[in-house]
C-alpha cells in the first residue's frame, strides 16, 4: 500500500520559508543559505500491524490515606492484587523499516491518515525516490508488540479504582495478527551551515515540517542582557 504525495515540492520549500519567519535567535547568514540541493520526495517504507489480545493484566493496587494531628503526619497504605481481564485491539501500528531515516525525525512528522492509502502501483514513484526495506518484518514486529502492550497496560490501569496502580506481569495472547508493506510520503531539506548540514523533514500528505535550527547565541546574550537590565531597572524604579 501507498500513500501518494499530496504536498508538492514548491508547498515544502514554501513551508521552509516560513519556518524561519519569526525565529529571533536564528543566524542572519543561516536565513541566506541555500538548500543543498533539489528537495528530495522519497517514499519510506513501513511495516505495519493489526495485532488482537486477549488476556489478564495484573497489578498492584494501593489505596493510600493521609491525615495529621498537631505532632504528626500519618499515612496509610492498603494493598490489593489487581485482574484487569481485556480484548485490546490494535491497526495498522507502524515500525519504520528504513534504517536510514531517523526514527525520532519520523515521529515528529506523523500521523499520516492512513484511511487514504491505496494499492501499490510503480506510476507513483514516477519523479520520487523510494528507499529499501532494511528492518526485518521480526524485529519490526518486537517493536509494534512492545508499543502495544504498553497502550494495553495503560488502558487496563485506568479500570482500577485504587489510587495507585504498579504492574506486576500478564498473560497476554496475540489472538490474531495480519501484516502490511506500506510506503509513505516524505520530503526531505538540507542546508549546509558552518560545516554542518542541517536537515528538515515534511510530511508529503499532510504538510507537517520538523527540524532542527541553530541559534545565534550572540544575540540570546544581547537580548538577555536588555531582558535583565529591564527588570534590574523596574525593581529599583519600584523600590524592591
Amino acid at each position: 500500500y501507498v500513500i501518494p504525495f499530496k504536498i508538492t515540492e514548491e508547498d515544502a520549500r514554501s513551508a521552509y520559508n516560513e519556518l524561519l519567519k519569526g525565529k529571533m535567535l536564528l543566524p542572519r547568514k543561516f536565513r541566506k543559505a541555500k538548500l543543498s540541493e533539489k528537495i528530495r520526495g522519497i517514499y519510506i517504507p513501513f511495516w505495519a500491524y493489526d495485532i488482537t489480545y486477549d488476556g489478564d493484566i495484573k497489578f498492584e493496587g494501593v489505596d493510600i490515606e493521609k491525615w495529621e494531628d498537631d505532632e504528626c503526619e500519618y499515612e496509610k497504605r492498603k494493598y490489593y492484587d489487581v485482574i484487569v481481564r481485556g480484548h485490546y485491539e490494535y491497526e495498522k501500528v507502524l515500525c519504520d523499516a528504513s534504517r536510514f531515516f531517523n526514527d525520532d525525525l519520523m515521529d515528529s512528522i506523523s500521523p499520516f491518515d492512513l484511511n487514504e492509502l491505496i494499492k501499490y502501483n510503480h506510476a507513483f514513484l514516477c519523479g520520487y525516490l523510494a528507499d529499501a526495506y532494511d528492518v526485518s518484518k521480526e524485529e519490526s514486529f518486537n517493536i509494534a508488540k512492545e508499543r502495544t502492550i504498553n497502550s494495553c497496560i495503560s488502558v487496563a490501569r485506568r479500570e482500577s479504582p485504587h489510587d495507585e496502580d504498579h504492574y506486576t506481569g500478564d498473560n497476554l495472547v496475540i489472538d490474531k495478527s495480519k501484516t502490511y508493506h506500506l510506503y509513505l510520503p516524505v520530503y526531505i531539506l538540507s542546508v549546509p551551515f558552518k560545516k554542518k548540514i542541517y536537515t528538515f523533514a515534511m510530511n508529503g500528505q499532510t504538510g507537517k515540517m520538523v527540524g532542527d535550527l541553530p541559534v545565534d547565541w550572540g544575540a540570546f546574550w544581547r537580548y538577555f542582557a536588555i531582558i535583565a537590565g529591564s527588570i534590574a531597572a523596574v525593581i529599583i524604579i519600584i523600590g524592591l
